[in-house]
């Protein structure tokens, strides 16, 4: 909703029926729009922190400089492109 729509699209409702469950479900795992906001960046963050440790863990120390900097181009184009929502909310 965020990342279509703006933060000020996202109210408790709209979540509800984007996610097709009840209102009630909303309000009872999130008690505020503040709470709901903080832990999906909680989630993203997490997921973040592992995205770049999935690609450090890729990297071997026999990559010349230049190959380690294809990684890291390819890196960020991936958060940049395939990740364009979670970036944009």
């Amino acid at each position: 909703i965020i990342a279509r729509d703006g933060l000020s699209a996202l109210t408790m409702r709209a979540l509800a029926s984007e996610a097709g469950i009840p209102l009630g479900a909303t309000t009872y795992y999130f008690p505020s729009k503040s709470a709901l906001i903080t832990e999906a960046f909680q989630l993203h963050a997490a997921r973040e922190t592992d995205r770049v440790i999935a690609a450090m863990r890729k990297l071997s120390p026999e990559r010349s400089a230049h190959q380690l900097a294809d990684e890291l181009a390819r890196f960020l184009i991936s958060g940049l492109t395939d990740h364009r929502r979670q970036l944009i909310a």
